[in-house]
């Protein structure tokens, strides 16, 4: 098994732990079953919520204790617990950087490449970089830093 998500929904973040903690002992049961490993050491935990403190309420699988995170990655996406997504903003930003500064390199004015092949590859590599998951994360209504960012690079 490789990457999935398990989501609950209460009012009480000890309430979902516990819902959790049935759910991850019949899969774990189930698993056994089917000869299917988990790695339980891989799992991370993360709280959403709109309170100003984090909640760190651990989610316990056997003897293994799972402290939460406030922020955690899920096919390549960035999740803070409030869900503003400025975390993967700025990987994405900072990696699409680095990636500009290689693509500077090649692109020298006496023997770099052509613009248009400079064009082509900023469109295929930068763009790309900064474009993954947008999807997910973009609202009409974006505070100005974040779309700054990106008007930046």
């Amino acid at each position: 098994m490789d990457d999935f998500s398990l989501s609950v929904s209460s009012r009480s973040a000890v309430t979902n732990c516990i819902v959790l903690e049935e759910i991850i002992t019949m899969l774990f049961s189930k698993a056994d079953n089917q000869q299917v490993q988990f790695e339980p050491e891989k799992t991370e935990l993360i709280h959403f919520h709109n309170k100003r403190s984090p909640i760190t309420t651990p989610l316990r699988i056997g003897a293994l204790v799972i402290t939460p995170k406030e922020v955690a990655r899920y096919l390549g996406v960035w999740f803070d617990a409030k869900l503003s997504f400025k975390p993967h903003v700025e990987k994405r930003v900072t990696a699409a950087t680095a990636a500009f500064y290689g693509l500077q390199r090649l692109a020298t004015t006496q023997r770099g490449l052509s613009f248009s092949a400079a064009r082509r590859l900023y469109i295929a590599c930068i763009t790309s970089i900064t474009d993954y998951g947008v999807q997910v994360w973009w609202r009409p209504n974006l505070p100005y830093n974040i779309v700054n960012k990106y008007q930046k690079l």
